[in-house]
């Protein structure tokens, strides 16, 4: 976030962190950076959530326990940079190889660049449920980030999860996600354009449910 912030002209929480403790607030020139942070505190805050920054999304083995060993990897998906476009009413994973750039997300366009990384998949693997696969990073601010705060609690964004669900059928099939028990329960009551929230016990970063 720090590094995010700084490239963006951002003072940065880390730097702002050290400064504040280890400054020598006798000279003036330290207490007037200090009064700086506060008399701007509220731009500072409307840069931080409008500025683009680097995201990242855990990708688990979302199917019940029960399906262990009959879960098999349809595809390859090697680590590294993908265009997701949608063409046809359906999104689109298309690799571009390791070297391709990042570019900010821009959903109204119907494309994106991002990377997979931390892992990968083999046709034939067959992960066990709740296992970490890889991760999704990219950049993004605003509405194109991948998670939203409804009520304190980080969501996926409704706008991401037509992308993250066509990842999932390519991998494992067309009813991959319907095999998640915890999708089936908290769907029963929730259409598709719904902000979904995660359960309490797993971390913002876990997979769309």
């Amino acid at each position: 976030m720090s590094a995010d912030a700084e490239s963006n002209g951002i003072p940065g929480l880390s730097r702002m962190a050290w400064f504040a403790h280890f400054a020598d607030f006798s000279k003036p020139e330290n207490t007037a950076v200090l009064a700086a942070l506060r008399d701007n505190a509220a731009g500072i805050h409307q840069q931080y959530a409008t500025s683009s920054g680097s995201f990242y999304i855990k990708v688990y083995a979302t199917h019940d326990s029960e399906l262990d060993g009959s879960i098999k990897a349809l595809q390859d998906l090697p680590a590294g940079t993908y265009s997701v476009r949608k063409d046809g009413g359906k999104w689109e994973w298309k690799a571009l190889g390791e070297n391709a750039k990042l570019s900010p997300i821009d959903l109204a366009s119907g494309a994106m660049t991002v990377k997979i990384n931390g892992g990968s998949l083999k046709a034939g693997d067959q992960p066990a449920a709740g296992a970490e696969l890889f991760r999704i990073t990219g950049i993004a601010s605003g509405d194109n980030a991948p998670f939203v705060i409804e009520n304190g609690v980080s969501c996926i964004n409704p706008a991401w999860r037509g992308p993250l669900k066509q990842l999932y059928a390519d991998c494992f099939g067309a009813d991959y996600v319907e095999k998640n028990p915890l999708y089936r329960a908290t769907m029963q009551n929730v259409n598709d354009n719904a902000v979904v929230r995660p359960p309490k016990n797993l971390s913002s970063g876990a997979a769309p449910r």
